[in-house]
């Protein structure tokens, strides 16, 4: 299904960019994608096609710079990160033909100010759950085309690989409680087990190599030492 280039759009997808190809043939080189946290905008740079040339924000400063250079193509941040650079006037939004929003179940509250700063942009919503958004499509993507199918059946039951909120807490109270796990973090865990590496063939399921990222975790750790201004011991 092809959406039409000038229309607002919301993808229908799990929260796994590895498996979004559609993102890069709805939006130029020069796109905004705001997410939900360093970590989410440092995976949209690692996955970007090397021509779009992206850049993830984890330090404003050479962020500003970079973009004052005309270095960065596609831009991937946290909406509190994106709004600092708009403010410092590093970053402009009002002439932007495209911005993604990256799953905004958990953050689309933090979005008005930042998404007032690019009134015509168009709007590509990823999401795992539209009818959960519907006030904040409606102020920011009215009328978008929805592609994918939505989680819900049309007995409002969830769809195969979607839960209920009771079987969504279950994994988690079994990590707080299971003695099998008693000194041993690190783990992804799902469906009240371990869970294994992400397979194609397996929709909803597995964890993908970012989330196990030795390197990635000592960055992140160190950016967030910096940004509390503060050396923690581990």
């Amino acid at each position: 299904m092809k959406a039409e280039r000038s229309r607002h759009v919301v993808l229908v997808s799990p929260p796994a960019l590895e498996r979004m190809e559609k993102v890069w043939e709805l939006i130029d080189r020069n796109a905004i994608v705001v997410c939900a946290d360093h970590e989410q905008a440092t995976h949209w740079a690692d996955v970007a096609p090397a021509e779009y040339r992206a850049h993830a924000v984890t330090g404003l400063t050479r962020t500003a710079a970079l973009l004052k250079e005309g270095r960065i193509g596609l831009l991937a941040g946290s909406p509190a990160d994106l709004a600092a650079l708009v403010a410092r006037s590093a970053l402009k939004l009002d002439t932007l033909a495209a911005l993604v929003i990256g799953w905004p179940e958990g953050f689309g509250g933090e979005l008005d100010s930042l998404l007032a700063e690019a009134p015509n942009a168009r709007r590509i919503v990823l999401s795992w759950n539209p009818p959960a958004l519907a006030d904040f499509l409606e102020r920011h993507a009215r009328r978008a085309e929805v592609v994918g199918n939505l989680p819900l059946d049309p007995d409002g039951k969830p769809r195969t690989g979607f839960k209920t909120p009771a079987q969504g807490a279950a994994t988690s109270v079994w990590a707080a409680t299971a003695p099998e796990l008693e000194g041993r973090g690190g783990r992804y865990l799902e469906d009240c087990q371990e869970g294994e590496p992400v397979r194609r063939d397996v929709p909803f399921a597995g964890y993908h190599p970012h989330a196990r990222d030795a390197e990635s975790a000592k960055r992140l750790w160190t950016v967030s030492e910096q940004m509390i201004g503060e050396t923690i011991a581990v």
